[in-house]
């Protein structure tokens, strides 16, 4: 199943969601959860010579500073919270690394938000559009306004 933007994923989702419930006939949803993955390769963005600290915010890069980031060899760093709504979490994975036996290390930014409430299957794609707004919201204020331009967003 291939998709571009999330507009085209929830055609998909809608689809198989009744099959599911039709088989399997679930009460209400445990769990409901989205995860992206994303990695960053600056040369793959003609972004080769920046500094991750001039394309990431701070508040990610954590001990990744501009003084001493070419000195760095790895870097790992994870944290889960609680969201503003009250319902759902973030949970995130930071970590340099290399791609498909690239050389060039890559920021992979691996990030699952979920519920584990008790989620009523009426308001299963409800649930799914705030935590869709929550992945928007979060990698929005990871990113820098240089590395968002460089990735080519488009408004739909």
């Amino acid at each position: 199943m291939g998709y571009t933007q999330w507009e085209d994923f929830t055609r998909h989702i809608e689809f198989v969601v009744p099959l599911f419930e039709e088989e399997y006939r679930p009460a209400f949803y445990t769990r409901v959860g989205l995860r992206y993955v994303d990695a960053i390769t600056r040369g793959n963005l003609g972004l080769k010579d920046k500094k991750w600290s001039e394309l990431i915010q701070p508040h990610v890069l954590g001990i990744v500073t501009p003084e001493i980031e070419d000195g760095v060899q790895s870097f790992v760093s994870e944290a889960e919270y609680k969201n503003a709504d009250g319902k759902s979490f973030t949970k995130t994975h930071f970590e340099l690394v290399h791609v498909n036996d690239n050389p060039e290390l890559s920021l992979l930014i691996d990030c699952d938000y979920f519920t584990s409430e008790m989620t009523k299957k009426e308001e299963l794609m409800d649930m799914a559009n705030i935590l869709h707004i929550n992945s928007s919201n979060f990698i929005g204020k990871a990113i820098t306004e240089e590395l968002s331009i460089a990735m080519e967003p488009i408004e739909i």
